[in-house]
């Protein structure tokens, strides 16, 4: 069966306004870009700040987004006649074709300030998980997050388990350190497949 990833997408309401979430286009560049513009400062405090040439980097211009690389899945403001209108966040699915590693995905993601506290980084978590599971060959999905990141919490609500931790890996602007956690979840069922798909 092939993976369609436009079968996740969904309109949902959060707080009192509407929302799009769906994968990534290319024509989602230059919303994309005044969203992460116009975000605080402090917002990049424990995620990294995003450069136009990174916007332009994931949304290419002369091809499509490769989904077999990276998955990623924006969430979008819909103005009164369900028109997109502005960019609120997004998670994104990471693969590799490393055979040691093939069967892992890394799990990132962000939520415009803005639009924080409505529930969308919940949404995005669980989604995460729904996708990585339904998308075949994948047993692990992981993900790294600053100790002190409030996301560490949502994390754990919706099962990923926390694995390890670098300690003082990431490197704050005022020359403070904190600690990574690594966080993840195993898929037991796929676990099962994948090893009778190696014996075969």
């Amino acid at each position: 069966m092939t993976f369609d990833p436009q079968q996740f997408s969904i309109k949902k309401q959060f707080g009192s306004d509407w929302f799009v979430i769906r994968p990534a286009k290319t024509s989602d560049r230059e919303l994309v870009w005044e969203g992460y513009q116009n975000a605080p400062k402090e917002f990049f405090r424990q995620i990294t700040e995003i450069t136009r040439k990174m916007v332009e980097y994931w949304y290419p211009l002369d091809r499509e987004i490769d989904f077999e690389q990276a998955l990623p899945f924006n969430v979008m403001l819909l103005n009164e006649k369900k028109q997109e209108k502005a960019f609120a966040g997004n998670m994104t699915l990471g693969f590799t074709k490393n055979n040691r590693f093939c069967h892992t995905t890394t799990m990132g993601m962000g939520v415009l300030p803005k639009f924080q506290g409505r529930g969308i980084g919940s949404f995005l978590t669980e989604l995460s998980i729904k996708i990585a599971r339904a998308k075949p060959g994948i047993v692990r999905l992981q993900l790294q997050v600053c100790a002190t990141n409030p996301a560490r919490k949502i994390y754990t609500k919706y099962s990923y388990k926390e694995e390890g931790v670098l300690r003082k890996n990431w490197l704050y602007s005022d020359g403070t350190l904190d600690d990574m956690i690594t966080m993840g979840i195993i898929f037991p069922e796929k676990l099962e497949l994948l090893k009778k798909k190696k014996e075969e």
